[in-house]
């Protein structure tokens, strides 16, 4: 029996082909979907094609979400946390973008994995800028939601005092705080 090197065909017998899969299932809609399929592939391998599909989606989505991450962190305080982290996994994105994939599979499939991720954090640093107020659940003791349109100064001093206490990491602060604002919601504002 004849051996051909990297075609792992060895000369004879017949050779299970796999049907392809539905259209739907190869073109996902949402990039979270792309998002999941990408940092699944330690578990899977995929067709080339399929890998080089989904790294095309995911280089179009990170070159749109990196410029869109950073303007939307500009717009918060210097000594946000929120904003830190949006910089730096715009910026890392970015660098994962200019490496590129390497020659072979397997390098195609780990970048495509890297840039899954990266794009799986940008979109976590989104929806963490997206919230009403900087801190709203994204760590502390508990989540404090100050709206814009908040017309009670007390409610909206308390959402300060819980924001400037998550800024020094002072959980006991971001607590007190918490629990001054719902002790005050509670009294003064019975039906919010």
């Amino acid at each position: 029996m004849p051996y051909f090197p990297y075609t792992a065909y060895t000369g004879g017998g017949l050779t299970y082909v796999r049907p392809p899969a539905p259209l739907a299932a190869e073109a996902p809609t949402a990039i979270e979907d792309v998002v999941r399929e990408a940092t699944a592939m330690d578990r899977w391998l995929p067709a080339p094609s399929r890998v080089r599909d989904l790294t095309d989606r995911l280089r179009d989505f990170i070159g749109q979400a990196a410029p869109a991450l950073e303007a939307a962190a500009g717009q918060r305080d210097a000594n946000d946390p929120a904003r830190r982290d949006a910089l730096a996994a715009a910026k890392e994105a970015r660098y994962r973008l200019r490496i590129g994939p390497g020659n072979g599979y397997a390098s195609a499939i780990t970048f495509a994995r890297s840039l899954g991720r990266a794009a799986e954090t940008l979109l976590q640093c989104r929806r963490q800028l997206e919230a009403i107020v900087p801190v709203a659940g994204t760590s502390g003791y508990a989540v404090i939601v100050v709206t814009d349109a908040e017309t009670c100064d007390v409610c909206v001093e308390f959402g300060r005092a819980r924001h400037a206490a998550e800024l020094r990491y002072d959980w006991s602060g971001m607590k007190r705080a918490n629990t001054l604002l719902g002790a005050h919601r509670r009294d003064v504002h019975p039906t919010r």
